[in-house]
């Protein structure tokens, strides 16, 4: 008798702590981790022979079943439902997924009208930082040099940054500081030289691309220290109108980057000498990646699973890495910073993203502190 009045306690007091308890989500539809290892295998396998079937897949269903958004077209459709294939079958190992990104876009595909030239900076170790600088070609009065040096990749020699006429340019165009995405951990300059290539050509101005330090090698602060070297050398060129930007990871760490120089610049005890700098005129962030600490519990991390190509567990397992890496600087999550006296930011994101509920709020936070969002 005891004992059943006992049993009928625990079950009732386990009943009233069960909407407390938080739920482990289901699996999301581009997550195989679950899956048996010889399934696993098998995918990343295929993985070539994959993605170009659902480059037709999606192309095809869009034709021929119309488009799953109103906003997207066959070739956006086919885009995604390439890229969701390639990130479902990929493996869950973050050096394997840095080789696989480690690639730049051929040259032949790249917009044409635009030159590029990269110069190597030296940092205080030693070590080598390569700045990549990308300008229309039609902003450039070096039209006869353009022509000589250009190649199918655009590229020129990086004498041209140190010329009396690149120094012009970049005191009348604007110039923006582009910080790659690729989830902190992977991506490079040449697969975000699409972007920076489309850019230059939209603003007619100056993009400038540091190949920064990423985890799990380096932290959240040696990235932005690379960010800081490129923009004292974009500022140490002359440029009036030196911008701060990127996409995904990167739109977060260009947002860390202007909240370092607004705290440096508040400090009256001289400490953060290296990052006393002119602030940044604007900042750009596109789908910015501003909370590595929010849950795939609810809101967009699982509503927006069955539009977007991003696997929560894939993202999970970069924001670990990138984390642990940093310790107890937070760069990586500027949203959990007071954001007040930031530079006129311009913030892009799409409904369908798994990100957008976290740039909602950031847009939100910024807007409570000024309103040039």
């Amino acid at each position: 008798m005891r004992a059943a009045l006992l049993l009928r306690v625990v079950l009732a007091k386990m009943a009233h702590e069960q909407p407390f308890m938080a739920a482990t989500p289901p699996p999301g539809p581009l997550d195989y981790s679950h899956s048996h290892p010889c399934v696993r295998w098998f995918r990343s396998t295929t993985l070539p022979l994959r993605v170009p079937l659902a480059l037709l897949k999606g192309k095809w269903r869009a034709r021929v079943c119309g488009a799953k958004r109103p906003t997207w077209n066959p070739r956006f459709e086919a885009y995604v439902t390439a890229l969701r294939s390639a990130t479902k079958n990929a493996p869950r190992d973050v050096g394997l997924l840095r080789a696989a990104t480690s690639v730049s876009v051929p040259g032949p595909l790249l917009p044409a009208g635009v030159l590029r030239c990269t110069e190597r900076l030296t940092r205080p170790d030693g070590s080598e930082l390569a700045v990549e600088f990308v300008w229309p070609r039609a902003a450039t009065p070096m039209a006869e040099l353009s022509r000589k040096w250009s190649t199918t990749s655009a590229q020129t020699t990086p004498d041209v940054v140190r010329t009396t006429e690149f120094r012009e340019l970049l005191r009348t165009a604007p110039a923006l500081v582009l910080v790659h995405g690729g989830a902190h951990c992977l991506c490079g300059r040449g697969t975000h030289r699409d972007l920076a290539f489309r850019l230059a050509l939209a603003t007619g101005g100056v993009i400038v691309m540091p190949d920064f330090r990423r985890p799990p090698d380096a932290s959240s602060a040696d990235a932005l220290d690379d960010v800081r070297a490129a923009y004292e050398r974009v500022l140490e060129l002359g440029a009036s109108r030196a911008c701060v930007g990127g996409d995904s990871a990167g739109g977060g760490l260009a947002l860390a980057f202007a909240i370092k120089i607004r705290d440096a610049g508040a400090t009256p005890d001289g400490r953060d000498g290296a990052w006393r700098l002119a602030p940044p005129a604007g900042c750009l962030a596109i789908s910015p990646w501003v909370d590595l600490g929010e849950e795939r519990t609810g809101g967009s991390r699982l509503s927006n699973e069955r539009w977007d190509f991003l696997p929560g567990d894939m993202i999970d397992l970069l924001a670990r890495e990138t984390v642990e890496a940093s310790g107890s600087d937070a760069s990586h999550s500027p949203v959990k910073f007071d954001l007040h006296s930031l530079p006129p930011t311009l913030i892009q994101t799409g409904q369908c993203e798994v990100l957008h509920d976290q740039q909602v709020r950031l847009c939100a936070e910024i807007k409570i502190s000024r309103r040039d969002c």
